[in-house]
């Protein structure tokens, strides 16, 4: 079903490419950064749960900070792969575009992420929207699209309806949205959709005929899960900008019980948020910024009747991350300095936990995490060669308790630690070489070589002091 999946998937992928009409010239902005990619991140996560590592009846968080395989590089090297809050401006101001950033995350595991925007204008004032999103690393393994009809026949406002693309009919979402305005002069977006709105007649049937189950787990929700988004930016008010994103999930109750072992349940009741603020002042040549992001997740998990388990617990994580940033250019070069200071917080209390928990203890856990990057490049005005200089530093610490344990805890005692091993150390910094190619404003490719610069080579080569590769490749039209 998966091979199916993947060739009926690639072939819609170069159908809509195909077809796409030209646009605007679009040419890079790099004295803006944007909020659009996280709020694109946070519905991905919520829309696309079965791709989680842990799957879609995690305890765990849906956008995961702690998972397994990961070391304590593993976010470093997300962060040096990834397209930051700056080319994300870029690239969601654009109709169409295609962009692949992948790279290294230990010695053996890569990480690779293709992410898709298609806007068709089939008449005037009808369009349809397509984004597609491949990614695979070690918390999501993941293939996950959505199609759309935009009705855009009045004056600054759009209407539409998208639906998501799976490989789970359970996992389907559909959404409604309305728009005022644009990203160029700013818009006020607000959307809600109904999320696996098939689960429950899909789990009926895989009752009914077992034989042809994917599952031996079955889901049933006792009220529909719902998404309500709402995004909104300004435009420039003088020399200032900012952006506004919200997300919330309605509590979501259900029961999930086994189908191969009688009387084995429990109800899962799950409640999601999200918000994010940024505010820039924009001179000719500078930008002074700030970013502040949140999400959380609670689950509470208690007995159904007649169920051998018992638990009653409740779990909950957040990440909080606020940033300072400077973006500066003059003429074909450009520089960044961003400060990330991130707080993520990860409770379990309550009873019988061991049951039904990834982690079969009592615990608070708070982490905080100082995230510094600098970056010089050399940007042609339109095509030449790229060629730049970074520098990142990662540093944490952290706070662990068990409630439930009367002797002191030492303080190197990492909770999480005890069930991810390796997976936190208290700096890691590494220096990163780039070279690229810009073929046109509006297409690039860029590859990077770490250096390292904290003396834990994770990887060596030689002896050499490599620290991971990345490579990235933006096309907007």
């Amino acid at each position: 079903m998966k091979t199916h999946f993947n060739i009926v998937f690639s072939f819609f992928l170069l159908v809509l490419a195909g077809s796409a009409q030209a646009q605007t010239s679009l040419t890079a902005d790099w004295r803006h950064a944007s909020l659009s990619g996280w709020q694109q991140n946070m519905e991905t996560a919520l829309f696309d749960r079965s791709s989680y590592v842990y799957g879609e009846f995690s305890e765990r968080g849906w956008y995961p900070f702690y998972i397994p395989k990961m070391n304590d590089e593993y976010h470093l090297n997300l962060f040096s792969h990834r397209f930051n809050p700056t080319q994300d401006f870029i690239f969601y101001r654009s109709p169409n575009g295609i962009r692949v950033s992948g790279g290294e995350l230990n010695t053996v595991g890569i990480h690779s992420r293709v992410e898709m925007k298609n806007l068709v204008e089939v008449r005037d004032g009808h369009n349809i929207t397509f984004y597609a999103l491949q990614e695979n690393n070690f918390g999501f393994q993941r293939l996950y699209a959505k199609i759309g009809y935009q009705f855009a026949g009045f004056k600054h406002q759009k209407f539409g309806i998208e639906h998501t693309i799976s490989e789970k009919r359970t996992d389907l979402d559909i959404q409604a949205y309305y728009q005022i305005g644009d990203e160029q002069n700013g818009y006020i977006k607000t959307s809600f959709a109904l999320n696996d709105y098939l689960n429950n007649l899909t789990y009926r049937q895989i009752k009914f005929d077992f034989g042809e189950s994917y599952s031996d787990t079955s889901r049933t929700y006792k009220s529909q899960p719902g998404l309500l988004q709402f995004q909104a930016e300004t435009p420039s008010i003088g020399q200032f900008r900012a952006q506004l994103s919200v997300g919330y999930q309605f509590e979501t109750d259900s029961e999930i019980s086994s189908l191969t072992i009688e009387n084995v349940g429990f109800r899962h009741r799950e409640k999601t948020l999200y918000y994010g603020g940024l505010l820039e002042y924009t001179t000719e040549f500078v930008t002074f910024g700030s970013i502040y992001r949140h999400r959380e997740g609670e689950v509470k998990r208690d007995s159904v009747s007649g169920s051998i388990f018992n638990p009653r617990y409740t779990t909950d994580q957040s990440v909080t991350e606020r940033a300072f940033y400077i973006l500066a250019n003059s003429d074909d070069f450009f520089w960044e300095s961003w400060f990330w200071m991130n707080l993520y917080e990860d409770n379990q209390n309550g009873e019988r936990i061991g049951e039904t928990s990834v982690i079969d203890r009592l615990y608070n856990h708070e982490e905080e995490q100082l995230l510094i990057r600098n970056r010089l490049m050399y940007r042609p005005e339109y095509s030449g060669i790229l060629a730049g200089v970074e520098h990142i530093l990662d540093r944490k610490s952290f706070s662990s308790d068990l409630p439930n344990f009367d002797a002191p805890l030492p303080d190197s005692y990492h909770v999480l630690e005890n069930k991810y091993e390796d997976s936190f150390a208290g700096l890691n910094q590494r220096l990163l070489v780039i070279l690229g190619y810009q073929f046109h404003p509006r297409a690039l490719i860029e590859a990077g070589v770490g250096i390292d610069i904290d003396n834990d080579l994770h990887a060596t080569i030689n002896g050499a002091r490599y620290d991971e590769a990345f490579v990235r490749f933006d096309i907007r039209w």
